[in-house]
């Protein structure tokens, strides 16, 4: 899972610090699932989350990675389910 940040701008020659200052942040992920004869199917999902002032990014991170998870393996599982 991969993670992306975007920081307010900080002044010229300073380091930029990943917990002051991020306005947004993108996660995204993706899994090739092998289905034999040599076809494969590639699943990816990514989201971007606007942080607010006074927000913990790393909890909306966390929870952004968890939902991209579930929606992976719901899309996992219908690809797989039986056809009727």
């Amino acid at each position: 899972m991969s993670t992306d940040l975007k920081l307010v701008p900080q002044p010229e020659g300073s380091e930029p610090d990943p917990d002051m200052g991020i306005i947004e942040f993108s996660v995204g992920t993706s899994r090739t699932i092998n289905l034999g004869n040599y076809e494969s199917l590639k699943i990816e999902a990514s989201v971007t989350v606007e942080v607010h002032e006074g927000v913990d990014w790393k909890e909306l991170r966390d929870n952004a990675q968890k939902e991209l998870r579930r929606l992976l393996e719901d899309t996992y599982i219908a690809q797989h389910r039986p056809k009727t």
